[in-house]
């Protein structure tokens, strides 16, 4: 080993024996032995260690311990597809026809692939020369058009995060410099990216990922974090770092680029007018990015220091460039200008502002509740409530397959990797994030009435209305939900001390009597009380829908119109009726910004749209694909992807397994972040299910006036 560089090597597991992960990864590729290895001292994410054997020279791609097995899957296929569409990516070695190899003993995932022969961008310290940078643009086109919807990865340096990253190290750059990473703030959340055509993006174009080869046409690294950006993503890219130290000035760098691009595909009047603000940004996360590194992480690698430089000066001659003439700025030490607190609409004279405000499902997202699979089980079905809320289409006989009792080992693991996953991303967002530990549903418990099994806390959205800053509990017809949301109460707890409401609908005694009987032998739910789930509750600022169905029925729902005149006198409740019968709303309407509503077209004719949306945009949602489940039986239909979640009005986290809706999000301006759920049907719950909005940006709006 020379020249092992040990903060790279503090990113894999067991570091002291990544000589005998090289020898074997080599072995296994049917190379010949190592003569020697060093660890690259470039990069932020995985380690990446150059051998050299008598026959050749290879990289040994050496993945994070933050990636799952999934995310390093996600890498190679994406690789896989970029070198199909011609793209000049090093070849990837197999081992027993696989290129994702694991070595057990050290549990560390990696790669193998040619080292190309040439140098980096970076360390030649050269910008590609004009037949170079037309090859590199002509690469990032084919990237381009590749259809791919793969899961979202965090990438905390990607320019759409900047809002994120200037609010925790903004303070640290010098006054100037603060001032410009503001504008830059300022400017890009005016773009409304969004509406920019999105497509799948190589997302780190930079010197070090491009490489100079003897044939001139460059070598493309590194896609860790290829995700679906706009299409001037890459170009912004490009233009800050690719092309710094050109004799070119910024706008003449831009329009060569643009220029290149359109021998392919022209940009169109809207990607045009945003490249100034998009590359602004760009510079601006390149200074941001690398005074994180140095200042919280330490590292002081000739890289890092070298992007500070290179961040500080295009961060001048951008802002000269996008903000002519000049606006007024003004000056923030602690927090970038998107980053403002949530108010709710309380009178200051009668306590403090509520930390908990949220009036609808799709305004900018602050604070927000994500579930937790463990102790996931199927209650027993001889219970009519947990017929009647997890499987209300079976009959008497088909139900007799379903085994009370935990789900499957897998398919709680692979949930609650799934949720980390979606927790990261939400934080990476900025959005306050909480995961409290699930309730212990192994213990059963009983009323005077009944005895019950436990259930499941993986959606939380189900048992917990959000109106404003009031926090309503809810009465769930299902027995074995009595206690679900016990795990949400020191967070209730800790909200309401805050400023926050906190009431509870009147426990039910869920007899027997509440249950009726259809003609086939399956439950119905009666009226003998006041009964409902959260999620049977649409939420529009003033305008609350109530779905009547087997989870929610009409006393419920007077309960609620009731209780709301409490909490504001001017919200009005529209009851839903014969729209889907069977359990909740957010599988069949989803409200995607004002004006804009998505439907089932399952459930809802075109000439029965309920009457408040008749004036509005409607997404029909496409036909979703059937995708294959861990058990036979499942408590949603495929249409349970349409249960997305809105991070705000222009950016939506939704399911990376239905590529048709992906794309009718896109071409209603709303950017996605495809994410898994691969146990949603199984365990009933898509990513509007799985969290609870505690906070919001919208205020008690009136959307239908």
């Amino acid at each position: 080993m020379t020249g092992a560089a040990p903060a790279a090597l503090r990113r894999v597991r067991r570091p002291g024996r990544v000589d005998e992960v090289v020898r074997w990864a080599m072995a296994a590729c049917s190379l010949s032995p190592v003569v020697r290895w060093a660890v690259s001292e470039v990069g932020y994410d995985d380690c990446n260690i150059m051998a050299d054997t008598r026959d050749g020279r290879y990289v040994v791609k050496i993945f994070h311990t933050s990636r799952s097995p999934a995310l390093c899957a996600r890498y190679v296929d994406v690789v896989r597809r970029v070198t199909e569409a011609g793209v000049a990516h090093p070849r990837l070695h197999r081992a027993d026809g696989s290129v994702l190899l694991h070595h057990r003993p050290t549990g560390n995932r990696l790669m193998v692939m040619d080292r190309v022969e040439g140098t980096t961008f970076l360390d030649a310290d050269a910008c590609p020369d004009d037949t170079e940078l037309a090859s590199v643009v002509e690469q990032t086109y084919r990237i381009h058009t590749l259809d791919l919807y793969p899961e979202y990865v965090h990438d905390w340096w990607a320019i759409p995060q900047i809002a994120t990253l200037a609010a925790e190290v903004a303070h640290l750059l010098t006054p100037g410099d603060q001032d410009r990473v503001t504008a830059a703030v300022e400017t890009f959340g005016r773009l409304r990216v969004g509406t920019l055509p999105q497509v799948f993006s190589h997302g780190d174009l930079t010197k070090a990922n491009l490489i100079r080869t003897p044939s001139g046409v460059p070598a493309v690294l590194d896609l860790a974090v290829s995700n679906r950006y706009a299409r001037v993503h890459d170009l912004s890219m490009l233009a800050v770092n690719v092309l710094h130290g050109s004799p070119r000035p910024l706008p003449e760098r831009v329009a060569l680029l643009a220029g290149l691009y359109a021998r392919h595909e022209p940009l169109t009047a809207a990607e045009h007018a945003a490249l100034p603000g998009y590359v602004l940004a760009a510079a601006a996360m390149e200074l941001l990015g690398a005074e994180r590194e140095w200042s919280r992480e330490g590292n002081r690698s000739e890289e890092t220091h070298y992007l500070r430089e290179l961040g500080r000066t295009t961060l001048r001659s951008a802002a000269e460039w996008a903000l002519a003439p000049a606006p007024s700025i003004t000056r923030t030490r602690n927090r970038a200008p998107q980053d403002v607190p949530h108010t709710d609409e309380r009178n200051p004279m009668t306590g403090p502002a509520s930390p908990v405000n949220s009036w609808d499902e799709f305004t900018q997202l602050r604070e927000i509740i994500v579930g937790d699979a463990a102790h996931a089980r199927i209650p027993r079905m001889t219970d009519p409530s947990a017929w009647l809320a997890c499987y209300p289409t079976m009959t008497p006989a088909e139900l007799k397959r379903v085994e009370a009792g935990a789900f499957p080992r897998q398919v709680v693991e692979e949930s609650d990797e799934d949720l980390a996953q979606l927790t990261e991303t939400l934080r990476g967002l900025g959005v306050t994030t909480h995961r409290p530990p699930a309730v212990d549903h192994s213990r059963s418990f009983s009323s005077p009435h009944w005895e019950a099994d436990g259930y499941i806390s993986y959606c939380p959205r189900d048992i917990t209305l959000v109106a404003g800053s009031t926090l309503i509990e809810v009465a769930s017809p299902m027995r074995s939900r009595y206690f679900e949301l016990f795990n949400l109460r020191p967070l209730f707890q800790q909200y309401m001390l805050e400023g926050a409401t906190w009431i509870a609908a009147p426990r039910p005694q869920l007899r027997d009597e509440l249950y009726t009987w259809d003609e086939e032998g399956r439950p119905l739910l009666g009226e003998a009380e006041p009964v409902f789930d959260a999620a049977n509750v649409l939420r529009v600022g003033q305008d609350f829908f109530y779905q009547v169905s087997r989870s929610g029925n009409e006393m419920g729902l007077d309960w609620l119109r009731s209780t709301l005149r409490l909490v504001d006198p001017t919200v009005r409740v529209h009851p839903l009726r014969d729209v889907y019968g069977y359990t909740h709303i957010d599988s069949t309407i989803t409200v995607l910004r004002p004006g804009l509503v998505m439907l089932n077209p399952a459930r809802i004719a075109r000439d029965e749209v309920p009457e408040a949306f008749r004036g509005w945009d409607v997404l029909w949602c496409p036909e979703l694909r059937s995708t294959k489940t861990a058990l036979p039986y499942h408590l949603s239909e495929p249409w349970i992807s349409m249960n997305l979640l809105m991070v705000n009005p222009e950016l939506a986290i939704a399911d990376s397994d239905q590529p048709e809706l992906l794309r009718a999000l896109e071409a209603k301006g709303i950017s996605v972040l495809p994410h898994r759920l691969r146990h949603q049907r199984v365990l009933g719950g898509g990513f509007h299910c799985v969290t609870l909005d505690i906070a919001r940006d919208g205020l008690r709006e009136d959307y239908f006036g």
